[in-house]
């Protein structure tokens, strides 16, 4: 691993473990074990570094969409393949949401990381639509659900896992993305 993609995960952990308020050139460089200056040589500003770890985010992000989805055989397979998803990021470690919840801290100060966040969560909703379409067509999605939409489907995913971080119960998202499910699945 070169050290732009070392300092880069180590702000990565930082973010998803400590918060928003550990990710600053200085305690990134004393993760790694570097001066300072080797932080701000990749990434000039906080911003910079915010923006990079933005981007790893949605990396990890599709990764694991695809994982989930190559598990299913079916359109309906499909959706709950990436609900499942949306259940894993709303267990109490999970470091995607974590990190995610801290970068939407840091956009009320950082327009384009904000615009770079509204992007994310409109494409991942927009995916969910289509995969909820293309289910409902073969009678796998119920199109009385509450959730039979991409925004409201992600609004129960990302509610859930703010609510299980903050209460750090593994069994309030089983519990709630069962219900998600049932209400969701034909």
């Amino acid at each position: 691993m070169n050290k732009r993609q070392e300092i880069l995960e180590a702000a990565f952990d930082m973010l998803a473990t400590d918060g928003l308020e550990s990710v600053h050139a200085r305690t990134v460089a004393a993760r790694v074990g570097v001066n300072h200056a080797a932080v701000h040589y990749y990434f000039r500003t906080r911003e910079d570094l915010l923006l990079a770890v933005f981007a790893l985010l949605k990396e990890r992000f599709e990764a694991d969409r695809e994982r989930f989805l190559a598990t299913a055989s079916s359109p309906a397979g499909r959706v709950e393949a990436l609900v499942l998803q949306g259940e894993a990021y709303c267990k109490p470690n999970s470091r995607l949401i974590r990190a995610l919840s801290g970068l939407l801290a840091a956009s009320r100060g950082i327009p384009s990381l904000k615009t770079a966040l509204e992007e994310f969560v409109a494409t991942w909703a927009k995916g969910l639509k289509k995969e909820i379409d293309a289910a409902r067509g073969t009678g796998g999605v119920r199109a009385d659900s509450q959730f039979a939409d991409g925004d409201s489907l992600l609004a129960a995913i990302l509610g859930a896992g703010l609510i299980a971080q903050v209460r750090e119960n593994n069994r309030f998202a089983a519990k709630h993305f069962d219900r998600v499910v049932n209400d969701l699945m034909a």
